[in-house]
């Protein structure tokens, strides 16, 4: 995976330290430590729904 995909994965595990939900303050809290959180999140879910339909893996794994 890119660096930039975990990073993103760290800081939403992080945000859940103080934000249980995934509320306004939880997505807040995100993209205050990755202002990139939002295109990260939806780069990430695009490339899983991406494999998931038996697309190649792009990374070496």
């Amino acid at each position: 995976m890119p660096p930039e995909f975990l990073r993103m994965i760290v800081v939403h595990e992080l945000a859940h330290i103080k934000e249980r939900e995934h509320d306004k303050a939880f997505y807040q809290l995100c993209r205050y430590m990755e202002p990139e959180y939002a295109q990260l999140e939806f780069d990430l879910r695009a490339y899983l729904t991406y494999l998931d339909a038996g697309g190649v893996a792009l990374w070496a794994t």
